[in-house]
């Protein structure tokens, strides 16, 4: 998919990453996929797979909450609206489980 993205631009730097490069990979490898798959599986095993599988749809609220508080970024009106669908949908989920 990289090469899709950097065709355009040539492809000498396509295999030579630079060391930041690799710190945000790691980065991101061990606090989203290895911690949050984690969180997921105990939660799982504690709640039952059908309630925790309805908790997927807060991640986008979260993420949007996170880029508020951390980056300044104001969510739009329609951004809000899915939030409030996304919220609504896990109370419908957890109260018919």
């Amino acid at each position: 998919i990289q090469t899709l993205f950097t065709a355009p631009y040539g492809f000498s730097g396509l295999l030579v990453p630079d060391p930041i490069f690799w710190m945000y990979m790691i980065y991101l490898t061990l606090i989203s996929a290895v911690f949050a798959t984690s969180v997921y599986f105990y939660a799982a095993t504690k709640m039952g797979s059908h309630k925790a599988s309805a908790f997927t749809f807060l991640v986008p609220i979260s993420a949007v909450v996170l880029s508020w508080v951390f980056l300044g970024e104001v969510p739009e009106i329609s951004t809000l609206c899915g939030g409030v669908l996304s919220v609504g949908a896990v109370y419908l989920i957890q109260q018919s489980a």
